[in-house]
């Protein structure tokens, strides 16, 4: 904060619109001397800028701010004239290039970020615009903040203070700048009746609704000759600086948003944002956009086309597109097509629809990449994509899924079987599966997927079958994306997470365990092969009193030291555990499985083979053999 010599600087923005409606701007510097009230008065609006609190640039705490330190500072406006206004301030605090300490000493990140933070925000403001700005002369940057008095000001009221303080950001000494910083306050008024399309009914607590707050804020802008909005050009005809308004012809039930309705020579050629309606696809604008040298009123037409549906055809659709693939080894994306594919192309034999649709859809090979096109403005997957992309090993770019509406798939069985290339599933994370019942080998060979984040939204309540469907996921190291999965009808878990090769980078089964493993009957070789699994906390809640197999489970889990994650589960309805723990040669102890009930259990072979330890199971007799195999004796 510097100390000023210069006097109190009155700036005006200020024109008259249709209906009279005036403008008022005041500032208010943090440092000069001639304090912070100036009148300025404009057709029928007339304020006056306060900071009663201020302590005047002459006081110690001005003239020596140090960083964490607090200023009284406390804006607010009079209404001196004679009709009710719309009150506005705008706060522009400087920014450095600093690192924040907080109370506890932690350091923060070095960032451009504001110097200054205002304390004791009044509830009857409201915040309708943040902006960041750069000077082009000095270099210096800002951040504006326009807020807006919640109630229209009647003649001789005063708004409550916006702020109380403002304090100095607890900044690293070193790392400011030392340029003079001056918190500037700018009071702009609007004369509070007769704004044309504007609603000032105010609610039954005297508030005005934040949507006209901001919708007159932006007239103050587009009126004052703000710098955020573009001037006038020459021979602009209106009082405004505009050539002209724009309307629009939407269509029932439509809607259009951050559409423009004025312009100006510098909108030539503008075209209006895409607009939405229910059931229809957006076919273009008539005119198609702005024409150079328009003046006048301009009024946009929207063209629509009713929505068709098209399924696609179950039967044979994976030979179907294997053949329109040729070699699916060479194929490295399935795009959706924006432009209707050549006439060479859309031939019966690209037809992946079927003879239900309103409007065909068209698949294609284009170089190493399969495109569909459709007219149809809902794709339906149909009831069936069985092994879709089995064997579509360079596969990488999936996004043409994003589209397909999924609602009606029931089974999604090895549909990317051996996709060994594919990283990225984000096309899939909005697909709707409440009604898939088997997923079994879905991901079968995805070796390069790491994470599985994208599926976290998935409902899964509906599956039966999960078994295979992330076998041989050789990379994967995260299963938190599968934490909130609805697994309660899932009665098939056999070799969900196995692999068959080594490199597994699974080290934990973080993200499994809330699943409710309570209606699962099969978990043969679930985490097989994962050589670096080494504990299993993860589940140690699930629930497995139905399960019936449970052989090879955490077979050549050789990374595996601990099983206590394990020991309350129910086994009380187990019938094969042979070869268990096979291989798991680091095991330091088995003694947290003691007292499985093993009552049912049939199958012992190599439970514990290659172990160094094995239970000594309490509620059966037996005897263990060398291979690790348990004899019950009664």
């Amino acid at each position: 904060m510097k100390k000023s010599s210069k006097k109190l600087i009155a700036s005006v923005m200020a024109c008259t619109l249709v209906g009279a409606l005036a403008f008022n701007g005041t500032l208010a510097y943090l440092t000069d001397t001639e304090g912070a009230t100036n009148v300025v008065t404009v057709g029928k609006v007339q304020i006056d800028l306060e900071e009663p609190g201020y302590p005047g640039n002459n006081s110690d705490e001005v003239k020596r701010v140090i960083p964490n330190q607090e200023i009284v500072k406390d804006p607010q406006v009079e209404n001196t004239g004679n009709n009710a206004a719309l009150i506005y301030l705008k706060v522009e605090i400087p920014q450095e290039n600093f690192t924040e300490m907080s109370l506890d000493g932690t350091l923060g990140e070095k960032k451009m970020q504001d110097l200054f933070a205002l304390k004791g925000l009044d509830g009857d403001w409201e915040l309708v615009k943040t902006e960041p700005s750069t000077n082009a002369d000095t270099q210096k940057t800002k951040t504006t903040y326009v807020y807006a008095y919640r109630k229209p000001l009647a003649k001789g009221a005063t708004t409550s203070k916006l702020f109380d303080k403002v304090q100095m950001k607890n900044a690293i000494e070193n790392d400011l700048s030392g340029n003079v910083e001056d918190i500037v306050v700018t009071a702009c008024a609007i004369q509070a009746t007769d704004i044309p399309g504007e609603n000032l009914t105010v609610d039954k607590d005297g508030y005005l609704g934040t949507a006209t707050l901001t919708s007159v804020y932006k007239i103050f802008m587009n009126q004052s000759g703000d710098k955020d909005v573009r001037p006038a050009d020459d021979g602009n005809r209106t009082q405004t600086g505009k050539l002209g308004t724009i309307t629009y012809n939407l269509g029932d039930d439509a809607s259009l948003n951050d559409a423009l309705y004025e312009y100006s020579t510098a909108d030539y050629g503008y075209v209006p944002p895409t607009p939405t309606r229910e059931n229809y696809i957006f076919a273009g604008w008539e005119p198609e956009q702005i024409a150079a040298d328009s003046v006048g009123d301009i009024s946009f037409t929207a063209k629509w086309e009713a929505s068709m549906t098209a399924t696609l055809e179950t039967r044979g659709l994976y030979k179907k597109v294997k053949n329109i693939a040729e070699t699916t080894t060479e194929i490295t994306a399935f795009l959706h097509s924006d432009t209707k594919p050549t006439d060479e192309n859309m031939t019966d034999a690209n037809v992946i629809s079927d003879r239900k649709s309103e409007t065909p859809i068209y698949l294609w090979r284009d170089g190493t990449a399969l495109k569909w096109w459709s007219k149809a403005g809902n794709v339906n997957a149909g009831s069936d994509l069985y092994r879709l992309f089995e064997g579509y090993s360079s596969l990488t770019d999936i996004s043409g899924l994003a589209d397909w509406n999924t609602e009606s798939v029931a089974t999604m069985a090895f549909i990317f079987k051996d996709c060994k290339g594919l990283t990225d599933l984000s096309a899939l994370g909005n697909w709707k599966i409440g009604s898939v019942t088997f997923m079994s080998g879905m991901f079968d060979g995805c070796e390069s997927l790491v994470n599985l984040n994208a599926l976290e939204s998935w409902n899964t309540g509906n599956v039966i079958g999960m078994d295979n469907m992330f076998c041989n996921c050789i990379s994967l190291t995260d299963l938190s994306g599968l934490s909130k999965w609805d697994t309660g009808s899932v009665t098939d878990m056999n070799h969900m997470f196995e692999v068959s090769d080594d490199g597994s980078k699974l080290t934990n089964l973080s993200g499994l365990e809330r699943w409710n493993t309570g209606s699962v009957m099969h978990m043969s070789c679930m985490f097989k092969g994962r050589t670096s699994l080494a504990i299993l906390n993860a589940l140690e809640s699930w629930n497995t009193g139905n399960v019936i197999d449970m052989d090879n489970m955490f077979c050549n889990c050789i990374s595996l030291t601990d099983l206590s994650g394990l020991s309350k589960w129910d086994t009380g309805s187990v019938t094969d555990m042979s070869e268990m723990f096979g291989n798991c040669y680091k095991l330091t102890g088995a003694s947290a499985i003691n007292d499985w009930d093993i009552a049912t259990v049939k199958d012992f072979g190599y439970m514990f083979t290659n172990c160094p330890y094995h239970p000594t199971f309490t509620k059966r007799a037996g005897t263990w053999d060398e291979d690790g195999t348990f004899t019950p004796t009664s």
